[in-house]
């Protein structure tokens, strides 16, 4: 068994590659073979804002079978840290045994910006969007940064416009010369989030805000991918803009429904509106009408079932990871 770091992550995960690899696994899930029970999650840990939760999935192609183990805490930001630590342990159902485990920050991070990546690349073909094009970062945490990362990596961007969800100027253009520096696209600092979606194409907010960044209705055929907190208690944008989208999708839109049960929002959407990645991959959602294109992301363990699986053969090619028996 090997341990892999959030270093081993970002040097050894490619993300074109893993974007085409999560395409494979979305359009395989119709097709059986792949187990992913219902999360587990305790509340009211520590000091009683702390949080542990349980991702498993299991690919029979593969033979993987991984659990991330998410423990959060707001209480954590206050000493610096961020709220969420978190580490995948990997194991090879075949072999009978645990075979990694997983640094998961990057992980997800990069995962989440390939299953973003991978619907604004689906929406932005249904819609005839002219690619690559400005795409708009709104957060400038690890989230952003990986999804400047995949999007510059799969053609996506032509350059970006970014703003820190705190009006935090000066992140926000660390963040802009990171881009530069990185990617060799060029990226702009704007000021605040409906400054971004008037400028781009394809907006991405990728913050922990339990605030709506944004509440004014957005152009029609704007792409707009959110993967910070949407919640009833909780949400970086605001309902009304999920209810007057002409097209909703989600990568778990069993879980969106469940846990917006009751919510007039969500729960009224015609099944039409709210579809699902997959069914969005495969070509089953008609053309949408006249109205911004939404895409809720959830995570689950799918996702990091296969991030994880590109990094183990990853990892072996290269011989990295640490030995820990």
């Amino acid at each position: 068994m090997m341990f892999l770091s959030d270093q081993d992550v970002d040097d050894l995960l490619d993300p074109a590659a893993l974007v085409e690899a999560l395409a494979t696994g979305f359009a395989r899930l119709s097709q059986g073979g792949i187990a992913e029970p219902a999360s587990v999650r305790m509340n009211g840990l520590g000091a009683g804002s702390g949080y542990l939760t349980l991702f498993p999935a299991h690919d029979a192609l593969t033979g993987l079978a991984t659990t991330k183990v998410l423990f959060g805490d707001p209480a954590r930001t206050l000493s610096g840290k961020p709220e969420i630590d978190a580490i995948v342990a990997v194991a090879d159902a075949r072999a009978g045994e645990l075979v990694a485990l997983v640094e998961a920050r990057s992980l997800t991070a990069l995962r989440t910006a390939a299953t973003s990546a991978l619907a604004a690349r689906a929406l932005a073909r249904l819609t005839g969007m002219a690619l690559p094009t400005e795409v708009g970062l709104v957060g400038t945490g690890r989230q952003a940064r990986a999804h400047a990362r995949v999007f510059a990596a799969t053609g996506l961007a032509a350059g970006f416009l970014v703003a820190s969800a705190a009006g935090d100027t000066a992140r926000a253009q660390g963040l802009a010369d990171h881009i530069v520096a990185s990617t060799g696209l060029p990226a702009r600092r704007l000021q605040g989030a409906e400054a971004i979606v008037a400028e781009a194409s394809i907006t991405v907010t990728a913050s922990l805000s339990d605030a709506p960044l944004l509440t004014r209705p957005l152009k029609p055929g704007h792409v707009l991918a959110c993967v910070g907190p949407f919640l009833p208690q909780s949400h970086e944008i605001a309902p009304e803009l999920v209810a007057g989208s002409a097209l909703v999708v989600s990568d778990h839109p069993e879980r969106l429904r469940r846990q917006w049960a009751s919510q007039a929002v969500v729960e009224n959407l015609a099944p039409e509106r709210l579809v699902s990645l997959a069914d969005l991959l495969a070509g089953a959602v008609p053309a949408p009408g006249a109205g911004p294109l939404l895409f809720l992301s959830d995570g689950r363990g799918l996702e990091d079932n296969i991030a994880a699986g590109l990094l183990l053969a990853a990892a072996r090619r290269h011989k990295r990871g640490l030995p820990l028996r």
